[in-house]
């Protein structure tokens, strides 16, 4: 599995691609995780998705970063869910 340390003003957490049950139980609430996201729900889209891997200690501090910073790691998540063929040829 693919992972990357990310810096936040929170700290640092490590971030990695969904696993296909995370995928489905995110679909089954009603998260579209690789489909536009309408601007309305982008906030509780972004936090519905980093929650299902980063750690319940630091989702305690989620409200304190900054929104540039949530949706940063939110494309690199989504970046390693779904990688393009040449990231993936390029990842082992």
């Amino acid at each position: 599995m693919v992972t990357k340390e990310f810096a936040t003003s929170q700290g640092s957490v490590t971030l990695r691609g969904l696993k296909r049950g995370e995928i489905k139980k995110l679909r089954a609430a009603g998260i579209n995780v690789g489909g536009n996201i309408p601007l309305e729900k982008l906030e509780d889209h972004t936090a519905a998705v980093l929650a299902a891997i980063l750690p319940e200690n630091f989702m305690e501090r989620f409200d304190e970063l900054e929104e540039s910073e949530i949706l940063k790691m939110h494309r690199e998540l989504l970046a390693m869910t779904y990688p393009t063929e040449e990231q993936a040829k390029n990842s082992g």
